[in-house]
């Protein structure tokens, strides 16, 4: 993927809300470690950047299969990766994943 301007500035936006937040360990799967952040506790201005950020995975991210499951994007910024759950719409996703990546 080439990384342009306009990608560089949409990764610092990113990168402001990544480091706004505390990311919760995922202690229901810890054969995957990852975190996540649940959009319901968010401020209603960090929700706003909450679908701002997923609704940027389609644009940025890499397309991805885990398991079984549908490939879906997975955004890469330093060392992490971020993903949804969510099939279909922005609107209704609620949590935000990240996991380690080797660089």
């Amino acid at each position: 993927m080439e990384i342009n301007e306009e990608h560089l500035i949409a990764e610092e936006r990113a990168r402001l809300f990544i480091a706004k937040h505390n990311w919760k360990f995922a202690k229901t799967m810890p054969w995957v470690p990852h975190f996540y952040v649940v959009k319901d506790y968010l401020s209603e201005e960090d929700k706003q950047e909450f679908k701002w950020f997923i609704s940027q995975l389609p644009k940025y991210g890499k397309m991805m299969a885990w398991g079984k499951k549908k490939p879906k994007p997975y955004w890469f910024i330093d060392e992490w990766k971020y993903w949804t759950m969510a099939e279909d719409s922005i609107e209704i996703e609620n949590i935000l994943n990240r996991a380690e990546h080797h660089v």
